[in-house]
């Protein structure tokens, strides 16, 4: 059984997503700007979860790109720009729900195909891993 993170009315997993590098655009400066890597623990069609030092309002514009890695062909989506709609503290850090229903992306109808196929392959690698550990738990 896996841990969970409650995020008021919103339950996550606590692992972080293996084969996704996501990162955030951070404002340094007045017109400088970093992109950061930040840990994604749950992604869907419609939002994602990830955890950060840095600090967002709740209905701030964020910025993010991801890259999931696959043996074959790589997703990637260089830059979309979500929307924060919980926050929940963790120690020096927060999780953020980002919610992509209002986001939109350098052309967004390709990138909420992409979101939709992250999500997907995410799901399917979630789903095989449980059923793998469902059965080398029986046979031990």
């Amino acid at each position: 059984m896996t841990e969970t993170l409650e995020m008021h009315d919103y339950v996550t997993s606590k692992s972080p997503i293996e084969d996704l590098n996501t990162r955030i655009k951070v404002k340094r400066g007045f017109f400088a700007r970093d992109w950061v890597d930040v840990k994604t623990f749950e992604f869907a069609d419609s939002h994602c979860v990830i955890k950060t030092d840095e600090i967002y309002e709740i209905n701030s514009p964020i910025t993010l790109s991801f890259h999931l890695k696959l043996d074959l062909d790589d997703i990637v989506i260089d830059e979309f720009v979500g929307k924060v709609k919980k926050k929940k503290k963790d120690c020096s850090c927060f999780h953020y729900y980002i919610d992509f229903k209002e986001g939109k992306g350098q052309d967004s109808e390709i990138s909420l195909s992409k979101i939709r196929q992250i999500g997907s392959v995410i799901k399917k690698k979630r789903n095989l891993k449980a059923k793998i550990n469902s059965v080398s738990q029986r046979n031990s």
